[in-house]
């Protein structure tokens, strides 16, 4: 394991009075939005940079590209890369013929798509990122390239996905996504609830990153009465208007009474964009063999994790073994590239220096510690 070796300036910590919800545009991160069509279907892509390596992002079940702007911003002032961001099918604004199918293997044939539309006439090093349902795609596309002989994927960082542990919290999915806000009044109603629920910790990641979960409709779209007779059982409550001031930010993940209806005062609505609740039958495919399947892949390898009790066994053996290097990064929660995104930024920077991939722009700031 690496412990923490760059020490850029934190983000906005959640504890400060006066939060300010706003959303924060995608131009603030990226230099370019691109909608790549490859048959019927257009994938959304962010990018930024134009030297170096390719930093391939891959966001989880029900986020988006922008999850992983803060990173970018914080990457960008360590090493020289391209770093793309795509959503995928049934996610932020990538548009399909079928956004409800989110197999593995049709997320994997995605993505492998968008690959190969953008680099198979060039000679470019990728390297994979993929977070929680984004690390299983960044995986079967790794093991696909090996397997067709796609020599441009040069090497793979997985954050906060361990297939026993991730399968294990399976069965409590369903009743988080019962649980939580049906719909907002507006984003910066929904930026609110993401962060004072600890779904992210970082209020400046929060800000860019939850637009790109939801999508708006209109009551009076045939859309808004489907997505209402659907949802008019699973939770009352409905819509989230804001937290009482009185609540502890800490506590407010103890309080789902706080999802309260309000007045219909404007004529449209904000859902979440993924409809994940419609997906249950692929989540274990998702996960499935993905211990092996990392374990095993001829590239250069890096875990990072919230938490060390994260770790299954054959990791466990296997990173002993020296097979993929590892690194566990505290005060964080699943999204732990948002949370601490100048901290994962170091890691990854480091990473990718150490297998001679890219060349830091302070050589100085970084040094290789082995942790316990």
């Amino acid at each position: 394991m690496i412990k923490k070796v760059f020490h850029l300036p934190p983000h906005t910590n959640i504890h400060k009075s006066n939060l300010n919800f706003e959303p924060t545009s995608w131009e603030k991160y990226f230099d370019h939005k691109d909608g790549i069509l490859i048959g019927d279907n257009k994938f959304n892509v962010y990018t930024k940079g134009i030297l170096g390596p390719v930093l391939f992002f891959i966001h989880g079940g029900g986020f988006s590209g922008l999850s992983w702007a803060l990173l970018v911003e914080d990457l960008s002032k360590l090493i020289d890369c391209r770093y793309i961001s795509m959503d995928l099918r049934g996610h932020g604004e990538t548009q399909t013929m079928d956004d409800l199918d989110l197999s593995i293997e049709t997320l994997t044939k995605d993505v492998l798509g968008v690959l190969t539309y953008l680099f198979s006439a060039t000679n470019t090093n990728i390297i994979l990122v993929g977070h929680s349902m984004g690390g299983g795609v960044a995986a079967h596309v790794a093991e696909e390239g090996v397997s067709q002989s796609i020599d441009f994927i040069k090497g793979i960082i997985l954050v906060d996905v361990v297939e026993g542990t991730a399968i294990d919290a399976l069965s409590g999915m369903q009743s988080y996504l019962r649980s939580r806000p049906k719909s907002f009044d507006s984003v910066t109603k929904a930026i609110e609830w993401s962060v004072k629920n600890g779904q992210i910790k970082n209020v400046d990641s929060a800000k860019v990153s939850v637009p790109g979960e939801l999508k708006k409709i209109n009551y009076s779209s045939p859309e808004y009465a489907e997505f209402s007779n659907s949802h008019k059982h699973s939770n009352p409550a409905g819509k989230y208007s804001s937290i009482p001031e009185n609540c502890e930010l800490d506590d407010v993940h103890m309080f789902p009474a706080i999802q309260k209806p309000t007045e219909d005062s404007t004529k449209s609505v904000y859902v979440w964009r993924a409809q994940l609740d419609k997906s249950g039958k692929f989540w274990e495919g998702w996960f499935k063999g993905l211990s092996k399947m990392f374990i095993n892949l001829p590239i250069p390898k890096l875990l990072i994790l919230a938490g060390v009790d994260h770790l299954d066994k054959e990791l466990t053996i296997a990173q002993m073994q020296g097979k993929f290097q590892m690194v566990i990064l505290s005060r964080c929660g699943h999204s732990v590239h948002e949370d601490l995104p100048d901290e994962v930024a170091g890691v990854v920077a480091s990473f990718l220096a150490k297998h001679k991939m890219v060349v830091l722009a302070n050589p100085n700031m970084a040094s290789f510690e082995p942790t316990c």
